[in-house]
């Protein structure tokens, strides 16, 4: 029982234009964000005019494999303001390493994510401890400053919250699998243009997915399955039950999250998933509020003493 949300039929015209409205809403109503903005390099040439500092991240702003990537990620080109990296992913391939390496040595202090870039940057730079690892900023806040801008419960009842970043027929067998093991609602987002098999496995897209929606999706679910990041970060935040499907060791970011916060068993391979799917959600998600309180101090004592230095 979806109160109508759901749309287990098909796309609806304008979907793609309704989400990318509620994004903006969501960044003009809960961001502090400038009246200026800047989309290009040439926009970034007179910001020491407006700013003193530029703090650049997170996610995989400096992996040069992004289809999305620039430059201006790593700031390249702009001078005379202080540059401060936090928690910036660098992917698992770096093109343009002496470009690369140019940018870097322009910032005062640098952040990344994983141990895999603090190795990479030091012997880039040929030199130990460059760089520090902080946690991802969405680990900075509290699950209860994310309930004060969590939807209200979206989908009455159990439902299964599948997120993923693609949809490959392996996947797809999966979806199949879950929904004659458990006969749940399975609820998925909008994730690039194959989202549309989807529909044909009995997935249910929601029509709202503002960034409050994906927030409630994960807060009610039943469990959780998904083969990305922020989809196991909010579950984590949240003490949900999930499961990352993948090998989480072949990716940096995602080795670094589950082995900082002993969630190693949330990993499950298709062939484990064939066994175990009949006991998923019989079990209670962590309470690790207490072990990322640690993980968070050192990142805020990181983030002070950086900002606080350069306005020395």
């Amino acid at each position: 029982n979806q109160k109508g949300q759901a749309n287990a039929g098909g796309l609806r015209p304008g979907k793609y234009y309704l989400r990318e409205k509620a994004f903006e809403r969501f960044l003009n109503t809960r961001l502090k964000v400038s009246e200026k903005s800047f989309t290009c390099e040439e926009d970034l040439k007179n910001i020491q005019d407006d700013y003193w500092c530029i703090i650049t991240g997170s996610d995989q702003i400096w992996n040069t494999e992004c289809a999305d990537f620039s430059w201006v990620y790593l700031l390249k080109g702009v001078t005379g303001v202080k540059k401060i990296s936090y928690a910036a992913s660098m992917g698992g391939k770096i093109s343009d390493r002496d470009i690369y390496k140019n940018c870097l040595s322009d910032y005062d202090y640098i952040s990344v994510r994983e141990d895999y870039a603090v190795k990479t940057i030091g012997e880039m730079f040929s030199q130990k401890n460059l760089a520090t690892v902080c946690v991802d900023p969405t680990l900075l806040l509290d699950r209860k400053d994310y309930e004060k801008i969590t939807s209200s419960r979206r989908i009455e009842g159990d439902y299964i919250f599948f997120y993923s970043v693609y949809h490959d027929d392996q996947l797809l067998h999966t979806i199949r699998l879950l929904r004659k093991k458990w006969n749940l609602p399975i609820v998925t987002l909008i994730s690039r243009n194959n989202s549309y098999k989807v529909l044909f496995n009995g997935i249910q897209l929601p029509m709202y997915e503002a960034p409050e929606d994906f927030l409630s999706y994960i807060k009610y679910a039943k469990f959780v399955i998904t083969n990305s990041f922020h989809g196991s970060v909010f579950s984590i935040i949240f003490e949900k039950e999930f499961y990352y499907l993948g090998d989480y060791q072949k990716d940096p970011r995602l080795y670094q999250l589950f082995t900082m916060t002993g969630t190693e068993d949330a990993a499950i391979s298709y062939e484990q998933l064939e066994k175990k799917a009949a006991l998923f959600g019989t079990r209670s998600g962590r309470n690790l509020s207490k072990e990322i309180s640690e993980l968070r101090k050192k990142s805020e004592e990181y983030l002070m003493k950086a900002l606080v230095m350069e306005q020395e």
